[in-house]
């Protein structure tokens, strides 16, 4: 009979013993990375740049980490740079600085970038490679951006394909996760690709 009730009361409370309790102490760790594994990856989203229209901002070979929320309140500010889905189609996304906003009239004398009719030039510390070039005047239609590489001489932008449709950006880009040179050959192993190590880990303006 006394063990036949000391059975009952074990049944009625639980099992209590060290493996259920270290049981479910790991479901709730797994529960718990799940869930900050699937916030992570709603919010951000890693993307590899394979072109050199962003030099040396972003390098081909970078993965970049892109904020996809971040435009939720407001949209994207002048100076801003972006990962957008091609406004030509073929399901590709590109990497872009933002120059101009909808609403705004942006024209380029000698490779200088004039916003509204300005009389001093807005000043791009970032573009390493320009042409002197004239482009414009153009307006910028509300919910449109005026993007552009900041190596002005090997980018397809807004100067070729017209202002992108706002509807279009996944995010901002806000650091290098990793680079990897593709160009790049090692001497001593004979394979193609080097680590750079200087540019991982990095913020991005």
């Amino acid at each position: 009979m006394t063990i036949l009730v000391a059975a009952e009361v074990r049944m009625a409370t639980g099992d209590k013993t060290p493996l259920c309790t270290a049981r479910r102490l790991g479901q709730a760790v797994l529960a718990a990375l799940v869930l900050v594994v699937g916030v992570r990856l709603f919010l951000f989203c890693p993307y590899q740049v394979s072109s050199h229209s962003m030099t040396d901002t972003l390098l081909p070979g970078d993965l970049v980490l892109v904020d996809k929320v971040v435009y939720a309140r407001a949209g994207p500010s002048r100076g801003d740079v972006i990962c957008f889905a091609s406004p030509t189609g073929g399901g590709r996304d590109f990497f872009g600085r933002v120059i101009a906003l909808g609403g705004e009239t942006l024209e380029m004398r000698e490779g200088l970038v004039f916003i509204n009719g300005a009389r001093n030039p807005l000043r791009e510390p970032y573009v390493v490679r320009a042409l002197r070039e004239d482009f414009g005047p153009v307006t910028v239609p509300e919910g449109c951006l005026f993007v552009m590489g900041d190596n002005r001489t090997d980018a397809r932008d807004s100067r070729t394909w017209g202002p992108l449709d706002s509807g279009l950006v996944r995010g901002r880009v806000v650091g290098v996760l990793f680079s990897d040179d593709p160009y790049a050959v090692d001497k001593d192993l004979g394979l193609s690709g080097t680590v750079r190590w200087e540019r991982t880990c990095r913020g991005v303006e």
